[in-house]
C-alpha cells in the first residue's frame, strides 16, 4: 500500500462541533420498499449542506430501516460504518445479522453519511485514478495536485462533510423518523461518530456499542497509539508455548534492527501470479502499512518474525512477499468502488479535520516544516521499533498539505479529559488491532461512568464483523439485556505458532525420517512448499474478493491456483461443508532448487489428498502421493528412481 493511501486503513479522523440549526419536517419519514425487497424499507432525509445558510444546496440522505424482530417498544439502533467515507447501506442486511441480539424490540436504522454511497456521494476522478493500488506508487506531486483541484472542484461545501456535520444528520433522521431516544452502535470511525453524537444530545441516547474504538480527540496527528501498540502485538505472537523458539528472542527488537539497515539493503523480488519475478524494494511504510492492514487477518502476521529475520540474513523474499500483499484493493481502499467509498468524503473530511501535524493556516512549505519539527521532538520510545522517518512518512502531511484551509474553524467534539456520556456503554475490542488498538479503548472506558470493555485477544480490527464465535453475539445479548456483558473472551481459537524461517538452501531443511540422504531432505522440502502455498493463498486471497478462484506466486518461483466450488473462498472452511477444492502447483519453489508442480484436492472433511512431480534440479527429482495426516503430511513414491515412504510435520498452513 503506498504511503498516500495508509491513512484509509490506518486513520479515523475527529471533527469539530458545530450546533444544528436546521429543522427537518415534523411528518415521519415514509418508508417504502427498496429496490430488491428483503423486508427493508428506504426513505430520504433532505439535509443542508450548510446550516449556517452561508452556503446553499441540500443533500438528500439515504435512510434505511429493517423492523424489530417483535413488537418496537425500545426505539432504534442506529448503525454506523467506518471510514470517514464508507457507505453504510450496502451492508444493511449484514449489520441486521450481526446486531439481531438488539433488535427484538428495536428497529435498525442505516443510512449513508452524507458524501457517501446514495447521499449525495463525493467524487473527484482524478483523485480516485490516483490514489488506485494499480497505479502503483503516485508520483507525489502528481497526487497533490489531483488533491488541490479536488479541492478546487468541491468549492466552499467541502468544509461541510465533518464528524459535527453527521453528529447533525443523526439527530435530522431521529426527529424525522420520530424516535424519542435511539441506540447507536459505531464500528471504527462511526464509533467517534457515535460518542460526538451522544455528547450533544445526550438526552436522545439510550446505549452505545462501541467497536474499534476511536478515543474522541483522536488519533494523534502521527498515529502515535499504533506505533505504541506495535511491540505488544509483535511480542504476543511468541507468548505461546515455544512460540518464537529457533527464530528470535524478540520480534520488536528485529523489527527495530531491520528498520536501522533498510537503506543498506539492496532490491529484491516479489513472485507474481503469472510466476514470473519483479523486483521490489523494502522500504518504512510498507513494513507498517502490512503490520496494520493485517489486523483484519492477525494470522498473516504469524509470518512476520521469520521474514524480518530472513530480511536481516540477506534473504528478502520473504518479508517483501507480505509488504506487496498489502497493496491489493480492499473495501476500504481508495480503489474501491465510490459506491462504497468515497476518496473525496475521505480527504475532505480528514484535511479538514485532522488532528493536523501543523497551523491549517500556513503554506504548503510551512507546513513540511512544522510537521518535520514535531517529528524530530517526538522521543525515540514513542515511535519504536520505528523511526521519525516512518512517522513522517506515514503522516497525514503528503496527503493534505496542499488541501486549503476552509477558515472553518475544529472544534473539539468532546472535552479532552473527564467523564464521557454516562449512557450504558459496551466497547468491543480485537487484542490484534493496531489501527484502534485496545490501549484507546482502555482509555476512553476509563472515561465511561457506565462503561464495560469486553475483549477478544486474538481478534483485529471490527470484532462483530470477524468474531465467528459467539464472544461479541452474547456480549451483545446480555448488554441490550441490561446485563453484565463480561470482560474478556474465553472460547476464542488461539492463533497459533509463528512459521519457522524460511530455508535459505536445502542445507538448511532437516532430513525426513523414513529415507537418507538427498531423498530424505527433498521430501521435507516438499511438505514445507505445500504448507507455505497454502499460507500464499491467505495472502493473495485478500485481492479475490468472491472469486471462487484465486491465484499467486510461489515464494522463489512458480505459481499456484486454488478454486473453490460451492463455498465462498473467504468463509471459514468447517467440516462436512459441502464444497469442492483444488489446488494446483505450477513449478512452485520454495526451498531454492526443489520445484513442485501437481493438483491436490481438500474434501468436506479437511482431508488434503493428490500428486506432485519435483523437477528442476532438485536434490532428488521424481513423483509422490501427497495425503495429509493430523499432524502433517504422508508421502510415497520414487525419488531418484528409490520407492520412499515418509511423514513430514507440518509447519503451518491449511
Amino acid at each position: 500500500m503506498h504511503r498516500l493511501a495508509v491513512f484509509v486503513v490506518a486513520l479515523a479522523a475527529a471533527g469539530p462541533f458545530v450546533a444544528g440549526a436546521f429543522a427537518p419536517s415534523a411528518s415521519a419519514a415514509s418508508f417504502k420498499p427498496c429496490r430488491g425487497g428483503g423486508g427493508v424499507g428506504c426513505a430520504t432525509v433532505p439535509v443542508p449542506i450548510d446550516r449556517s445558510g452561508a452556503v446553499g444546496g441540500s443533500i438528500p440522505l439515504h435512510v434505511e430501516r429493517v423492523r424489530a424482530l417483535g413488537r418496537r417498544r425500545s426505539g432504534a439502533v442506529f448503525a454506523l460504518a467506518g471510514g470517514p467515507g464508507q457507505a453504510a447501506s450496502p451492508f444493511t442486511q449484514a449489520f441486521a445479522t450481526l446486531l439481531r441480539p438488539a433488535l427484538g424490540s428495536r428497529d435498525l436504522i442505516v443510512f449513508d453519511q452524507r458524501g457517501t454511497g446514495r447521499s449525495g456521494v463525493l467524487r473527484c476522478p482524478v483523485l480516485e485514478r490516483e490514489l488506485a493500488p494499480e497505479t502503483g506508487m503516485p508520483e507525489v506531486e502528481r497526487v497533490g495536485a489531483a488533491i488541490a483541484g479536488c479541492a478546487a472542484q468541491l468549492g466552499p461545501r467541502r468544509a461541510f462533510y465533518t464528524t459535527s456535520d453527521t453528529v447533525e444528520d443523526i439527530e435530522a433522521v431521529r426527529r424525522e423518523i420520530g424516535i424519542e431516544r435511539i441506540a447507536l452502535v459505531g464500528v471504527s470511525y462511526g464509533t467517534k461518530v457515535a460518542l460526538a453524537y451522544a455528547e450533544r444530545y445526550p438526552q436522545h441516547v439510550e446505549r452505545l456499542v462501541l467497536d474499534s474504538t476511536v478515543e474522541p480527540d483522536g488519533p494523534s496527528p502521527f498515529r502515535l497509539e499504533t506505533f505504541a501498540a506495535v511491540p505488544r502485538v509483535l511480542r504476543g505472537l511468541c507468548a505461546t508455548a515455544g512460540g518464537c523458539q529457533g527464530i528470535t528472542q524478540d520480534p520488536a527488537a528485529d523489527l527495530s534492527s531491520l528498520i536501522s539497515a533498510i537503506a543498506s539493503l539492496g532490491a529484491g523480488y516479489v513472485v507474481g501470479p503469472d510466476g514470473r519475478r519483479r523486483p521490489a524494494t523494502l522500504d518504512r511504510v510498507g513494513l507498517y502499512s502490512f503490520l496494520v492492514a493485517a489486523d483484519a487477518a492477525p494470522q498473516l502476521r504469524l509470518l512476520f518474525p521469520a521474514a524480518v529475520q530472513s530480511a536481516l540474513r540477506g534473504d528478502l523474499a520473504p518479508i517483501l512477499r507480505l509488504v506487496t500483499s498489502t497493496a491489493e484493493s480492499s473495501p476500504d481502499d481508495p480503489g474501491s468502488s465510490p459506491a462504497l467509498f468515497s476518496t473525496a468524503l475521505f480527504v475532505a473530511t480528514v484535511c479538514h479535520e485532522g488532528p493536523l501535524p501543523y497551523d491549517p493556516n500556513a503554506s504548503p512549505a510551512e507546513r513540511r516544516a512544522q510537521t518535520r519539527e514535531r517529528v524530530d521532538a517526538l522521543p525515540d520510545s514513542a515511535l519504536f521499533p520505528f523511526d521519525r522517518e516512518t512517522a513522517l512518512e506515514t503522516s497525514i502531511l503528503d496527503l493534505c498539505v496542499r488541501w486549503p484551509h476552509s477558515g472553518r474553524p475544529a472544534a473539539p467534539l468532546a472535552p479532552p479529559e473527564g467523564a464521557l456520556t454516562a449512557a450504558p456503554t459496551l466497547i468491543l475490542s480485537g487484542g490484534q488491532d493496531l489501527r484502534t488498538p485496545l490501549e484507546e479503548a482502555q482509555r476512553v472506558v476509563a472515561r465511561l461512568p457506565s462503561g464495560t470493555l469486553v475483549l477478544q485477544p486474538t481478534l483485529g480490527h471490527s470484532v462483530l464483523g470477524t468474531d465467528i464465535g459467539r464472544c461479541s453475539r452474547r456480549a451483545l445479548r446480555l448488554f441490550f439485556a441490561g446485563q453484565n456483558a463480561g470482560a474478556r473472551c474465553s472460547d476464542v481459537t488461539p492463533l497459533g505458532r509463528p512459521v519457522p524461517i524460511a530455508p535459505a538452501s536445502i542445507a538448511e531443511v532437516p532430513p525426513a525420517g523414513g529415507a537418507s540422504g538427498k531423498r530424505a531432505r527433498t521430501l521435507t522440502a516438499v511438505g514445507r512448499t505445500i504448507d507455505d502455498v497454502s499460507l500464499g493463498l491467505l495472502l493473495a486471497s485478500g485481492s479475490a474478493g468472491s472469486s471462487s478462484v484465486v491465484r499467486g506466486g510461489g515464494l522463489r518461483a512458480g505459481r499456484f491456483r486454488f478454486k473453490v466450488e460451492g463455498l465462498d473462498p473467504a468463509s471459514v472452511l468447517g467440516p462436512g461443508d459441502d464444497f469442492s477444492v483444488v489446488l494446483k502447483l505450477f513449478g512452485v519453489v520454495y526451498v531454492p532448487g526443489v520445484r513442485v508442480s501437481g493438483t491436490l484436492r481438500l474434501d468436506g472433511d479437511l482431508k488434503l489428498a493428490g500428486r506432485v512431480r519435483i523437477t528442476g534440479g532438485a536434490p532428488a527429482t521424481g513423483r509422490l502421493r501427497v495425503r495429509s495426516t493430523r499432524r502433517g503430511y504422508a508421502l510415497s513414491g520414487t525419488l531418484d528412481g528409490r520407492r520412499v515412504r515418509a511423514r513430514v510435520p507440518s509447519q503451518g498452513g491449511l
